[in-house]
């Protein structure tokens, strides 16, 4: 079914976007498309070892000239990179 000229012409003057659909599986697909435009991106947080700080050293950065904190860790699992 046509969009009647008035309301064509009055939503294009109140900047409202009119789409039509013939199958209603295609307005559902645009729909979530649409939502999922404004969704924040999915992060996924993955593990690579776990450990437990036993002590906290102070070590001389010789690239700032200041003492920086070191954490000397036991590793409990996974693997660790300096």
């Amino acid at each position: 079914m046509p969009i009647p000229a008035g309301v064509r012409e009055q939503a294009r003057e109140m900047r409202v976007p009119v789409e039509q659909f013939n199958v209603i599986y295609k307005l559902v697909d645009h729909l979530k498309d649409r939502l999922s435009e404004k969704l924040k991106p999915h992060r996924e947080d993955v593990v690579l070892g776990e450990g437990h700080v036993l002590k906290e050293f102070r070590v001389h950065d010789s690239n700032s000239g200041k003492r920086q904190p070191i954490a000397g860790t036991m590793i409990d699992r996974g693997i660790f990179s300096k």
